[in-house]
């Protein structure tokens, strides 16, 4: 099976008009992160904010000497990390939704 092939002869791959070199490919491939990762480290951050924040509210419970203003700013941050994260998904998801109901 051959690749693709350009709609124009006359289009060139990108490779022969800006060639790349190895070194600077290796550069590249080692900088970039691939989408998965950075999902998987910002869900990391998510479940670290609501860790801290479950840990600060059982001290409290436990009637440690922890500031109440901390509990509550941690529960705030890990609540708003959570629907950021939602509302995140919910567009992702829309724009899915929509792209799949395009006529082609």
């Amino acid at each position: 099976m051959e690749g693709i092939q350009p709609i124009d002869p006359s289009m060139r791959p990108i490779e022969q008009i800006m060639p790349i070199d190895n070194a600077a490919r290796g550069m590249m491939e080692e900088s970039s992160d691939t989408f998965q990762n950075i999902l998987v480290q910002e869900i990391d951050k998510i479940v670290g904010l609501h860790k801290e924040a479950g840990a600060l509210t059982m001290a409290l419970a436990k009637g440690e000497d922890v500031d109440l203003s901390q509990v509550v700013i941690a529960v705030e941050k890990a609540d708003l990390s959570l629907r950021f994260a939602l509302q995140l998904r919910n567009k992702v998801l829309e724009a899915y939704q929509e792209i799949t109901r395009m006529p082609i």
